[in-house]
C-alpha cells in the first residue's frame, strides 16, 4: 500500500514536471507504466541461480511443515480444552 502510495505520487509529480506533449501524443505515466520502468532499470533481479532456487524451496517447504505442526498443536491443545 505505501509502495503504490510512492508511485501515484511520484506519478503525479513526474506529470507536473514534465507534461505530455501533444505532439508526442503520450498519455502521463501510470503508476504500473513507472513501475516497470523503475524495475527495468534501476532495480536488481532477485537471484535466478539453481542455489537460490533450491534453497528458497527447502525454506518455503520447512516453513509449510512447521506451519502446519503447529496447527495440528493447537487444534489438539483446544479439542482437549472444549470437550
Amino acid at each position: 500500500m505505501i509502495a503504490y502510495t510512492i508511485l501515484a505520487v511520484t506519478t503525479a509529480r513526474s506529470s507536473a514536471v514534465i507534461p505530455a506533449s501533444a505532439e508526442a501524443k503520450l498519455i502521463p505515466l501510470t503508476p504500473r507504466e513507472l513501475l516497470t520502468l523503475l524495475r527495468a532499470s534501476v532495480l536488481t533481479q532477485p537471484g535466478r541461480d539453481l542455489a537460490h532456487v533450491l534453497h528458497c524451496s527447502q525454506w518455503r517447504r520447512r516453513h509449510q511443515h512447521r506451519a502446519a505442526a503447529c496447527h495440528r498443536h493447537w487444534n489438539e491443545v483446544t479439542a482437549v480444552v472444549i470437550t
